[in-house]
């Protein structure tokens, strides 16, 4: 039984057959928030500035956004993260720098190592996806950014990869260095991840495009890069035929490029506390907060480049065991401004004042953040861009899909534990019914027993508790021989209770999603990097309001 809707389109790129269909988020790993969000339910909508899926939304904030800032010296911060040696990168930036109508679609995400899981490839195809089409709607230069997160400092989060080799889930974990708790993009790639990164080129299964993976890591990940440096020219080279834009605030020309913002947003905190929690509390009578609010916004690098929470008071800020008043903590943001980090509410307000933005690509966890962000924006006197849902899939293969065909589960009977499958399966192909067998058994010992009961009593009272031991028995006889029954029919299906194992890893692999689980790089490496385009172009023409079953 197949749970793949019949209407699924067929589509050929590249002499390769793809299958491509959506269902509904609902009954998967997903929010209650972010199905309403997607499904367009006014209770959560009323949130959010815009419609993601009207054309209205983006010709109404491309109206509304007013961008003030020098592009040229805008461009000469990007040059400094950005391969201008790819010729659509620096066209792009080019258009952004001279034709003062271009807008820009972000997306971001934290420095995963080695690509990180596929939602990253997914965000990134989405933003290129969501460009092209304003791009001729509105019939201005549109162009895709990715906003490096190199200011988060929780380098576990992003030290992890996954993928199956060698018959079971890999799952490898970076050491941390002494440079943990600094901005993640301000860390060298050293020894250890140089190690790392060779041992994830040993463990992904050969291929005809492990090489071109290889070679891609080792260029990345070269000794004296930054993580920011060594992901930046990852992404670039894989989506190098559609000009991605990087952007991040984390160098010390981004912050001088955003300084006089820095100052007013800190001199504005306490406003901005005040609509960011009045937000969330509506919020939150509804749905859930997504993260809690905090009186400061901001964290501060200390002498050592690690970042340290900088603390609101009444009327005065504090860091480690110093204090500062307002007017000498904004002197020291516009004398120092590369000192200062955004948390998760400011990081997207810094990108918005950075580029004329008109729209960011959202996962489900980053769309609960902007439900708390209206108010704030409104306070700023800011357009709150669009807030397009990223694309979200599961790549199905064809022996998955076969197997699929021949078992009798839908998409979500495989979130469940495999042995209640695997029991399931059993009882519904077993050639007798073991459990019912078993129970009229029982039933005929109970009722046995029960018919001697009195004639035992009345030869010798005290063989009752005997009666029972016998009775007792032989239940836990019939017991036993149901057990060997049941093993003995799981033998004889054995074969297909082991493909029920593998469709489930394949489909939900640690028991998540496989976009947050199975890395990125696992499917270059089995099928290329035409896989990028191939998934660019099979999902340009529909929205991301559903889930998308992604056939290979």
């Amino acid at each position: 039984m197949s749970w793949l809707p019949a209407c699924a389109m067929r589509l050929r790129n590249s002499g390769v057959n793809v299958e491509i269909s959506q269902r509904t988020f609902r009954g998967l790993p997903f929010g209650t928030l972010f199905c309403d969000y997607v499904e367009g339910q006014p209770e959560i909508r009323n949130f959010f500035s815009h419609n993601p899926f009207s054309p209205a939304s983006f010709a109404l904030q491309a109206e509304q956004m007013a961008f003030n800032k020098d592009r040229s010296e805008l461009v000469r911060v990007l040059d400094l993260l950005n391969d201008t040696s790819i010729p659509a990168v620096a066209e792009n930036l080019n258009q952004l720098r001279t034709n003062h109508t271009s807008l820009t679609v972000v997306t971001g995400q934290q420095l995963t190592v080695g690509g990180g899981p596929l939602f990253t490839l997914y965000k990134i195809a989405t933003t290129i996806i969501q460009a092209r089409k304003l791009q001729d709607e509105l019939n201005r230069p549109v162009i895709p950014v990715f906003w490096l997160a190199d200011e988060d400092h929780d380098f576990q989060e992003i030290a992890t990869l996954g993928f199956p080799s060698r018959g079971q889930w890999q799952k490898l974990v970076t050491e941390e260095g002494p440079d943990t708790g600094k901005p993640a993009g301000h860390i060298s790639v050293d020894e250890r991840m140089l190690q790392f990164i060779q041992h994830v080129v040993e463990l992904l299964p050969e291929s005809d495009f492990s090489g071109q993976v290889s070679e891609l890591l080792t260029e990345a990940y070269a000794p004296g890069k930054t993580h920011a440096q060594a992901f930046g020219l990852l992404i670039q080279r894989l989506f190098s035929a559609y000009g991605l834009v990087l952007a991040g605030s984390a160098t010390r020309e981004a912050k001088v490029f955003l300084s006089d913002n820095i100052v007013h947003l800190l001199h504005s905190a306490d406003a901005l506390y005040e609509a960011l929690e009045l937000q969330s509390e509506k919020l939150e009578k509804l749905y859930h907060r997504q993260a809690n609010v905090g009186r400061s916004n901001w964290f501060l690098l200390d002498e050592n480049g690690f970042r340290v929470k900088l603390q609101r008071h009444d009327d005065y800020w504090s860091f480690n065991d110093l204090s500062m008043s307002r007017d000498e903590l904004e002197a020291l943001a516009a004398e120092q401004p590369w000192r200062f980090s955004p948390n998760v509410f400011m990081r997207p307000v810094m990108q918005d004042l950075m580029l004329p933005n008109i729209a960011y690509v959202a996962g489900p966890g980053e769309i609960a953040y902007y439900a708390q962000m209206k108010a704030m924006y409104q306070a700023l006197g800011m357009a709150m861009p669009v807030i397009v849902p990223r694309l979200s899939a599961v790549v199905v293969e064809k022996n998955i899909d076969r197997l699929l065909e021949e078992l009798p589960f839908t998409m979500e009977d495989y979130l469940g534990r495999v042995e209640d499958l695997q029991q399931a399966y059993v009882k519904q192909n077993q050639s007798l019914d073991i459990q019912k067998f078993s129970d009229r058994w029982i039933s005929e010992i109970e009722s046995l027993a029960a018919a001697r009961v009195e004639a035992v009593a009345q030869f010798d009272s005290t063989l009752s508790a005997s009666l029972d031991r016998v009775r007792q028995e032989q239940i836990n006889t019939v017991h036993s021989l149901t057990k060997k029954m049941v093993k003995s029919e799981k033998n004889r299906l054995e074969v297909q209770l082991k493909r029920i194992q593998k469709v489930q890893n394949a489909l939900f692999p640690q028991m998540n999603l496989q976009e947050r689980e199975l890395a990125s790089i696992y499917l270059l490496n089995k099928y290329g990097f035409g896989i990028i385009d191939r998934i660019i172009e099979s999902c340009t023409e529909i929205d991301t309001d559903k889930h998308i079953i992604f056939k290979v």
